[in-house]
């Protein structure tokens, strides 16, 4: 799990980076110089990311689509047919947020970096 001490953001008592730092967060693995710790770092923030997804997105679709009077073992027809689209709705604004953060990112380290093409 993540902790804050001292305005920075730790996991597994490893500095992750001052918090919220987009820069840090959310640059492309190929632009960060990565050895085995902290590529386990990535993965382990990656799983619990999708964790934390898979969760919110079970329980609120759970409560959204499945009636708490069980008349049958199975899932109505209804039933399915709401899962199936509750789930294809979080996916589908997890894949925006996803492609927003990474034209944000960009956005950010184009202005990061200076244009040496116009220097002569």
């Amino acid at each position: 799990m993540s902790t804050s001490r001292e305005g920075k953001e730790w996991y597994n008592d490893q500095e992750v980076g001052t918090w919220p730092d987009p820069n840090l967060v959310f640059s492309t693995v190929a632009d960060l110089p990565l050895d085995a710790s902290k590529m386990k770092l990535i993965n382990d923030l990656e799983i619990e990311m999708m964790t934390d997804l898979y969760t919110r997105m079970s329980s609120s679709c759970q409560r959204k689509c499945i009636s708490t009077r069980y008349k049958e073992g199975d899932l109505t027809k209804g039933e399915a047919v709401c899962l199936d689209r509750c789930v294809a709705k979080y996916f589908e604004v997890h894949d925006r947020i996803g492609q927003h953060l990474q034209t944000v990112t960009t956005q950010n380290q184009a202005i990061a970096t200076p244009d040496n093409s116009k220097v002569q």
